[in-house]
């Protein structure tokens, strides 16, 4: 049986953008695991044009540090153009040029910490 925060979860269509492959490997494991439908992204502009093309995606999981399309630049584009899309930045933001009302989950985060930062987002 599935606990209440993966029950939330499953069918959930993401887009998980981060430069560090490990880490988008953790976050791509942890929310297929959960139920979740997601795509990796490599870079911000691939992110952004994904959700442009993808029917149905409910969240975006991404950080700072993306290439061309930096990740505050990609938030604030999902933010006004896709606001229906959920977005969860992880990571610093030395730069402090995500919007405050984008959460943040610090890095380093494991699978049990991604979970509930990610549930309420969806709900």
């Amino acid at each position: 049986m599935a606990s209440p925060s993966t029950a939330v979860l499953f069918g959930t269509r993401v887009i998980a953008c981060h430069d560090d492959p490990a880490i988008l490997n953790l976050i791509v494991k942890t929310l297929r695991e959960a139920g979740c439908q997601v795509v990796k992204a490599y870079d911000g502009l691939a992110c952004y044009e994904l959700a442009l093309e993808l029917p149905a995606v409910r969240l975006l999981v991404v950080n700072s540090h993306l290439g061309e399309m930096d990740g505050p630049s990609l938030i604030q584009h999902f933010c006004t153009e896709l606001p229906h899309i959920a977005v969860l930045h992880t990571g610093p933001d030395p730069d402090h040029r995500v919007p405050p009302d984008v959460p943040t989950l610090s890095e380093p985060f494991n699978a049990e910490q991604l979970l509930p930062a990610v549930g309420p987002l969806v709900a």
